[in-house]
């Protein structure tokens, strides 16, 4: 009887540390106000980028449907390139969970939906991204798995002179494994990811650390230094 309960107790804690894949089953039915940061066409956000750049994140105020959701257009391109080439950014939020596509083969056309964060955030909050995608430059079908965990909910960082209060940090952990064998492979550590949030403003801080196979690398970092929310 002991051995019982003690059996019944573990299968509990399993239980409760068990996280789904909350990018799936998503209803275009669903789709909320993205209240995280403005959709308001003029509101810009300026980053600096660790490797010296200017980075300039612009709201369009449109709507674009994308995989199957109703997702905010946004642009984002380096002020400090000679082409200052325009890149589309995708966010929304669908049933309390808030949304980026990742293009993640840099072609634009296959993008990964990710739930950045959940609403009623909280300290130790994690979730999964579970998807299959396939990578055309490397040619490669492969489920992906990125596990978010939110770290701290009450971080007061400092960018560009200005203390930002209540921000919220979440990191995720990158894992991919080739898709379609009859015995799956095990997951392979692909790298990690990291944003910082602020309600009302939006994305303050994000990092990037991913190597897919020696072929797919993003070593990014970039942090708020001024922006404009416009009425």
């Amino acid at each position: 009887m002991k051995r019982l309960l003690f059996v019944l107790c573990i299968l509990s804690i399993i239980s409760c540390k068990k996280t789904n894949s909350v990018n799936q089953g998503l209803s275009d039915n669903n789709h909320q106000v993205f209240d995280l940061m403005s959709t308001n066409n003029g509101s810009w956000w300026m980053y600096q980028s660790v490797d010296s750049h200017v980075i300039y994140r612009l709201a369009t105020g449109r709507d674009s449907f994308k995989e199957g959701l109703t997702l905010n257009y946004f642009e984002r391109y380096d002020t400090t390139s000679g082409l200052k080439t325009h890149y589309p950014e995708y966010f929304g939020k669908n049933s309390g969970k808030y949304l980026n596509l990742i293009d993640i083969d840099g072609t634009e056309t296959t993008y990964l939906t990710y739930v950045i964060l959940l609403d009623n955030w909280c300290n130790g909050q994690n979730w999964d991204n579970k998807e299959t995608k396939f990578f055309s430059s490397i040619n490669l079908n492969a489920d992906i798995l990125i596990h978010s965990n939110v770290v701290d909910v009450n971080q007061h960082p400092v960018y560009n002179n200005k203390t930002y209060d209540s921000v919220i940090y979440v990191h995720s952990d990158v894992w991919v494994r080739p898709s379609g064998l009859a015995i799956p492979p095990p997951y392979s550590n692909c790298g990690t990811l990291d944003v910082w949030f602020k309600r009302g403003v939006g994305i303050v801080h994000e990092k990037g650390n991913i190597n897919i196979a020696g072929v797919l690398t993003q070593n990014t970092e970039d942090w708020i230094i001024d922006y404009h929310i416009a009425p």
